[in-house]
């Protein structure tokens, strides 16, 4: 399991069903929103900051061959390209 702050990221996440993942991703955005709150200037777009952090992130994995977090960052762009 992956943690993040206090939100456990399992490592069979391929194996939850699409409400249990849509529950995770949204608990995600909230603590992710929250730390980009706690850490950038307000004339920040924190939105447009979340989708930069996840495109260099989903990058990165790439690289390191993580899919399990690939698919939870590409299930966040897919509720954020919802709104």
């Amino acid at each position: 399991m992956i943690q993040l702050n206090d939100i456990g990221i399992p490592n069979d996440y391929f194996l939850l069903d699409e409400e249990q993942r849509r529950k995770l991703c949204v608990e995600l955005i909230d603590v992710i929103i929250t730390i980009i709150d706690e850490n950038y200037q307000p004339q920040f777009n924190r939105m447009e900051l979340l989708k930069l952090l996840i495109k260099i992130n989903i990058e990165q994995l790439l690289k390191d061959e993580n899919y399990e977090l690939i698919q939870v960052l590409r299930d966040i762009e897919k509720i954020l390209d919802e709104n």
